[in-house]
């Protein structure tokens, strides 16, 4: 209406009055949402995270407990199974500690070094029927040898060795604690010696007579020849 006072229009509102504020923040605030996030880079827009993110988030242990349900098992052994198999096993610890202690077990009859002397070597030993053995080697041949004690009488083995010298030996019967040998001049005394279950006499020196051997015990008692021919 026109200003009775002869004055013009009313002003219109200053652009940056409160009003205008107003107005341009109704307008903002009509915007859609989410549309600040366009103004972005484009790769702010590409999904998060790799694409295995993407499965079910129980399908990596379904897998797995189908994995383990496929592989095989062992079943255990029951009833006569396991009795059969422990029965086996003892079976065989028993052959087996057998076994290991013969070998290691040292042989009884096994023959061994008696004596030693100038140029041979007495060995000792049990035959497979128990019989006492000497066995005398010079230069590491068997030269002469004697098991048991003779079939008519007690009987000794004589060897001729070098410069002269004669090695006298045999085996003893128990009971037998010397032996007197028929030497020249007078007769000579030889203690007996035992090792391992066998019993023995040896000496050298000069021929021997004709005379047989006597044997002698602890108390210097002749002892009678033993009847048996093993010597064991």
């Amino acid at each position: 209406m026109p200003d009775p006072h002869g004055g013009g229009s009313e002003p219109a509102p200053d652009a940056g009055g409160p009003g205008a504020a107003g107005a341009q923040g109704a307008a903002g605030d009509s915007a859609p949402q989410g549309a600040a996030g366009e103004t972005g880079s484009p790769g702010d827009s590409a999904p998060q995270g790799s694409p295995g993110d993407s499965a079910p988030p129980g399908a990596a242990g379904t897998a797995a407990a189908l994995r383990r349900d496929s592989a095989p098992r062992r079943q255990p052994l029951g009833g006569w199974g396991g009795c059969i198999l422990w029965a086996v096993a003892f079976v065989l610890v028993v052959v087996i500690g057998g076994l290991v202690g013969s070998s290691l077990r040292p042989n009884p009859n096994a023959r061994f070094t008696a004596e030693r002397g100038p140029g041979y070597v007495l060995e000792a030993y049990r035959d497979p029927d128990g019989a006492r053995c000497l066995t005398v080697l010079v230069q590491g041949k068997v030269q002469a040898g004697q098991c048991g004690y003779g079939s008519g009488g007690y009987e000794v083995t004589t060897l001729r060795l070098s410069a002269g010298r004669t090695l006298v030996f045999a085996p003893v019967p128990d009971g037998v604690a010397c032996v007197l040998l028929p030497t020249p001049g007078r007769p000579t005394r030889v203690k007996v010696r035992e090792r391992r279950g066998v019993r023995w006499f040896a000496w050298t020196g000069r021929a021997l007579s004709d005379t047989p051997v006597t044997l002698l015990d602890r108390r210097g008692s002749e002892v009678a020849p033993p009847v048996a021919a093993n010597g064991g």
